[in-house]
């Protein structure tokens, strides 16, 4: 799924590396030294959900399979099972660079979405609403996959560096268990019971590297004793598998 790169987004560079769990815990100590924890992770980790899009075909992970250069992928995403701030996004690649948008969306556009029904949104819709409507509607997108990890996030300057544990994937629900009163945007604390599968194994996380233009030379000292060989390991990609079982 191709998409030309416009002003309103905003590019940055992406790294990835795979690393066990306890060189993880090692390198988030001395990163505390230099970078803050993201507001989401000031009491530890966070839970973060996921609800990707796909054609029936798999477009998607088929063109991150072959390493399609310009590519875009849809999803909903919200923290802690709190569907009071949810958020549809768009996520472009070109090699390392990543250029992504957000939306927030109502309860009520939420829930529709994750059904399966793109048309309602509105034709006219500005901005990423739009842009998902005209793909859903033409490739079609569906919901297709769930994943779920546990985060822990750094920030200092425009760098952000995020580990990632407890990898789990499986299929999006059919039917919605506590829909909100319809046109009141009342939002469940819950929105359904997704476990998830396991993917990875527990004794490995995703280490995710994010800045602008140049990675400061302090956080580079910092992930130095790192021995990080960068991977193209993508999480929709590793879940897609467990939306079958």
């Amino acid at each position: 799924m191709t998409h030309m790169y416009d002003s309103n987004r905003r590019l940055r560079r992406e790294e990835k590396f795979l690393l066990p769990t306890a060189e993880a815990a090692y390198l988030a100590g001395r990163l505390t030294a230099l970078m803050k924890p993201d507001p989401h992770s000031a009491h530890g980790l966070y839970t973060v959900d996921s609800l990707y899009f796909d054609t029936p075909n798999a477009d998607s992970l088929q063109d991150k399979q072959a390493g399609t250069n310009n590519r875009e992928r849809f999803r909903l995403r919200y923290y802690n099972g709190d569907l009071s701030y949810v958020c549809l996004e768009s996520k472009a690649n070109r090699g390392t660079v990543r250029a992504k948008a957000s939306q927030q969306v109502d309860a009520d556009l939420f829930f529709a979405l994750a059904l399966g029904k793109s048309n309602a949104i509105e034709p006219e819709a500005p901005g990423l609403l739009g842009r998902f409507r005209m793909h859903a509607l033409c490739k079609p997108l569906l919901p297709t996959v769930m994943v779920r990890y546990e985060r822990a996030a750094f920030q200092y300057a425009d760098c952000r560096i995020t580990f990632d544990f407890d990898l789990r994937g499986g299929a999006p629900p059919r039917q919605i268990r506590t829909p909100p009163t319809p046109g009141q945007g009342e939002v469940p604390a819950k929105w359904f019971g997704f476990g998830g599968i396991p993917v990875l194994s527990p004794d490995v996380c995703i280490l995710e590297v994010k800045y602008t233009d140049v990675l400061p030379a302090a956080v580079r000292h910092l992930l130095s004793p790192a021995r990080l060989q960068a991977s193209a390991v993508s999480k929709f990609e590793l879940c897609m598998p467990a939306r079958l079982l």
